[in-house]
């Protein structure tokens, strides 16, 4: 029993609506320039590399590599591979620094050569930039264990990037 104990009976509801505004992100320091494509609600993320529940105000599921490569060559979305087969994508840059989202749980170390595919896995048949190495110096490992946790609800839609005086606001309703 108690206060609390049986929310639904005690609101008289079985819905909930969260309200998230996104204006100029910030992830591992880096704004976020590129789109957004997927919102969501998760619950019980795990610390990354361990078995313990997240439970920081904020954190990132992105590596942030320092290295040596040429910003011209970089885009936004644009695949990184290691020793061939792992795979990245670009988050967002800097001239000396990539956030990237990782598949598969892969991991990023100093010293390791990043090759970019600027035919995304063969789906650009006239890349605009060359293939490029991208030698990394400095790693800031994500702090959230993206594959972990449930999912209370998840969309993935149409690309949306908002302008400088712009706020993307959006709405998630759960019916319990």
């Amino acid at each position: 029993g108690g206060h609390g104990s049986n929310a639904i009976d005690e609101l008289n509801a079985n819905s909930i609506v969260f309200y998230t505004s996104i204006s100029r992100d910030k992830n591992q320091g880096i704004e976020i320039n590129n789109d957004y494509r997927k919102v969501g609600l998760v619950r019980n993320f795990k610390k990354f590399g361990s078995n313990n529940r997240f439970t920081d105000d904020i954190g990132s599921g992105c590596v942030l590599v320092t290295g040596i490569f040429n910003p011209a060559f970089i885009q936004y979305d644009m695949l990184l591979l290691k020793d061939g087969y792992k795979k990245f994508r670009v988050v967002d840059f800097t001239d000396t620094q990539i956030l990237l989202s990782v598949f598969n749980n892969f991991s990023v170390s100093i010293g390791d050569t990043l090759i970019t595919d600027p035919t995304d896995a063969g789906s650009i048949t006239n890349p605009t930039v060359p293939v490029s190495n991208i030698i990394v110096t400095s790693v800031s490992e994500r702090t959230i264990d993206q594959f972990s946790g449930d999912f209370l609800m998840f969309s993935v839609r149409e690309p949306y990037s908002p302008t400088a005086e712009q706020i993307i606001t959006v709405r998630t309703t759960l019916t319990i």
